[in-house]
């Protein structure tokens, strides 16, 4: 009977491990997010994702077992440097009690220590180990393409673009018909929250976002407010992250030469720690690409020694992103005189089917 018990209390209190959140000084634990915890048992180990939330100073959060439906709120929480103290209180067969862990930050974003389950007098009943590491959710910085459901009907796209701002996002929103500046974004417990100012015809209106992840989009609704915060309209909102470019790899390139001629290359990018690098291989020939530069528009240039018709110079290549796995532009070249000559230019990923540019 008294095993009957105790392994009832074990089954509550258990499903009950969880944790809140505290930035006390630069040493806290930043606890504040989505972790998935696992606390060893006789029975075996068993999996939760936590949910941690801090609102003004006061901390909370909910826990719940994997493959359950029902979600347990925390209670007691405490955090001292690196150290994490949890303390929650549970009923079970007319037994009060309560589930203590304790744990440390081992590195950023994993806790690691025990588990316990003590009565009402504070005697250990049993316990374990435990552990948890932090979700790190995708940034929202970079291009998203929403698509809005207007309220009688029809659609209108807009292009939302983030950046990372002292520890937050700041952002606009562009379509066809206005430009409307972000004002506040909120992204916690897969929820994001975006407020926007929208003016038309010399008219300002606010607009709320109200979204959830789900992979790499955000839906949502939109909601348009009055000066009040009444709600004058809503509707079906959806957002789609656009891939973001990156030049290092190898790329087959193909310039159009003056008189037609096509010259064919590979250029291979590399990462160093001065930025970025790599080499231009034609044929049995190969060479150091002199600079490779990525502007904050996304625009690309490279430049190379060079050797047209047996004069030596500089090639200089401008491009832009046309999707992920393609490069489309123009190159130069020029000797420092009066030899001067320009062509199209494009660029595929090695793995990527090549498309050629003509004048």
């Amino acid at each position: 009977m008294i095993y009957l018990q105790r392994s009832l209390i074990v089954l509550s209190a258990v499903c009950a491990l969880g944790f809140s959140s505290a930035y006390s000084d630069e040493l806290s634990v930043p606890l504040e997010g989505i972790w998935k915890a696992t606390a060893s048992t006789d029975g075996g180990d068993k999996n939760y994702t936590v949910t941690v939330t801090s609102d003004g100073g006061s901390l909370g959060g909910t826990i719940i077992e994997d493959g359950k439906e029902d979600s347990r709120n925390l209670d007691r929480v405490s955090v001292e440097g690196k150290a994490v103290s949890i303390g929650i209180t549970f009923e079970a067969n007319g037994q009060t009690g309560e589930v203590k862990v304790a744990a440390k930050e081992t590195d950023p974003g994993k806790l690691s220590g025990e588990w316990s389950i003590v009565d009402s007098s504070g005697t250990k009943l049993m316990g374990g180990d435990w552990t948890a590491t932090k979700e790190v959710e995708e940034s929202l910085a970079g291009t998203w393409d929403s698509v809005v459901e207007l309220p009688e009907s029809g659609t209108m796209n807009s292009v939302l673009k983030f950046t990372e701002k002292d520890g937050g996002y700041e952002g606009t929103v562009e379509s066809e018909t206005h430009n409307s500046t972000v004002k506040k974004v909120t992204d916690a417990d897969g929820k994001v929250t975006i407020d926007v100012t929208i003016e038309q015809e010399g008219v300002q209106m606010n607009a709320q976002i109200r979204s959830e992840r789900d992979g790499n989009d955000l839906v949502g609704s939109w909601h348009l407010l009055d000066g009040n915060g009444g709600e004058t309209a809503s509707g079906v909102w959806k957002a789609t992250k656009r891939a973001e470019f990156v030049l290092v790899g190898s790329w087959e390139i193909t310039a159009i030469l003056p008189e037609e001629k096509e010259l064919q290359a590979t250029f291979d990018i590399h990462q160093t720690d001065d930025g970025l690098a790599g080499t231009a291989k034609m044929g049995d020939d190969g060479t150091e690409l002199k600079s490779v530069t990525v502007g904050e528009d996304g625009a690309v240039t490279i430049t190379l020694d060079f050797e047209m018709d047996g004069t030596a110079g500089v090639a200089t290549i401008a491009a832009a992103p046309d999707g992920i796995n393609t490069l489309t532009g123009k190159w130069t070249f020029t000797d420092g005189g009066s030899e001067n000559f320009d062509g199209k230019w494009s660029a595929s990923r090695a793995d990527a089917k090549r498309g050629v540019l003509r004048r």
